[in-house]
């Protein structure tokens, strides 16, 4: 496994974590990685407990952007859950 595979694999560990500051400092750096690998975990982010973390998941997914952020978004508008519908449009109206 390469440096930066494993420095990914541990952002997505930290994504786990029960500190709020952790899953948001690890979505950041994930956003800032831009790898396409990582947009389902940033979506399930999306559905955090956390208004920082959504906010963070949200602004990862808008700097990764692409064909497989826009794919996952139009899926997602199909959601029952309101809150992962507008998060939805709100991340396919800033790419």
């Amino acid at each position: 496994m390469s440096a930066a595979n494993a420095a990914i694999n541990d952002l997505i560990l930290a994504l786990e974590s029960t500190d709020e500051s952790d899953r948001c400092c690890a979505i950041e750096d994930l956003g800032l990685l831009k790898d396409r690998d990582t947009i389902p975990y940033l979506i399930k982010a999306i559905d955090d407990g956390s208004t920082r973390v959504r906010e963070a998941s949200i602004d990862a997914l808008i700097s990764i952007g692409g064909n497989g952020v826009v794919t996952e978004m139009i899926l997602l508008l199909e959601s029952e859950d309101v809150s992962l519908r507008n998060a939805a449009i709100n991340i396919l109206e800033q790419l």
